[in-house]
């Protein structure tokens, strides 16, 4: 079975296993898909049309369709890995997976956006389009039934119950 969450937020000081809270200022988590299984934490980027990569540096921009650079700060950040580590702890130790979604609009140049330091622990990007088409598929933890304790300390999060 899979549960899904929507704005998930305040994340700020989530604790567990004997570590120190979690410093994610006014964070949030936009998608999170839960399973007995482990989980897939789905950030949305509306980054806008154009082309999206790294420039020279490694620093992520977007090229727009007039050649403008617009520079792309997440892509330059572990902000996502922080969000991924708030799961484990409200998971009791469940691993999962990250994905970061843009606008159909959005080319993405493969080989350039590699680069970025978002990728230095794993993780997909990919455009709605790719959503559309099935590409969330492989990455779904198997449908296996959750643990009560697991949801209930995730609906505590929700923005909106």
């Amino acid at each position: 079975m899979y549960h899904l969450f929507h704005d998930l937020v305040r994340l700020d000081h989530v604790t567990g296993a004997g570590l120190a809270p979690m410093s994610l200022g006014l964070a949030n988590i936009d998608h999170l898909v839960l399973t007995g299984a482990g989980w897939l934490l789905i950030d949305a980027k509306g980054c806008g049309a154009g082309v999206l990569g790294t420039d020279a540096r490694g620093k992520g921009q977007l090229t727009t369709p007039v050649g403008e650079r617009v520079a792309q700060p997440w892509m330059d950040t572990s902000r996502s890995y922080s969000q991924a580590g708030v799961v484990y702890r409200l998971t009791t130790g469940k691993k999962g997976q990250l994905v970061w979604v843009v606008p159909e609009g959005t080319d993405i140049d493969e080989a350039s956006a590699a680069r970025a330091r978002i990728f230095e622990r794993g993780g997909t990007l990919c455009d709605l389009t790719e959503i559309v088409s099935g590409a969330l598929e492989p990455m779904l933890p198997d449908p296996v039934p959750v643990d009560p304790w697991d949801l209930e300390r995730l609906t505590g999060h929700l923005s909106a119950p």
